[in-house]
């Protein structure tokens, strides 16, 4: 098991911050269900306002059979 403490995550979104810095986005868009914690974090950091969020689905593999009349 990997332990990703307060610290780790702080200091990944201090790195995160620096590489973004330099564009200058009106909004962040985060994944659900995962991705927003880091999207808000983020938000907050770079002191922007708007943050959108996204659905993310496994597209499942189907077979299609094809029943002629």
């Amino acid at each position: 098991m990997i332990t990703y403490t307060y610290e780790h995550f702080l200091n990944d979104l201090q790195l995160l911050t620096q590489q973004c810095q330099s564009f200058k986005a009106d909004t962040i868009i985060a994944i659900a269900r995962g991705g927003v914690t880091l999207g808000h974090a983020l938000a907050m950091s770079l002191n922007i306002r708007n943050l959108q969020s996204i659905r993310a689905i496994k597209k499942l593999k189907t077979r299609i059979r094809y029943n002629p009349l």
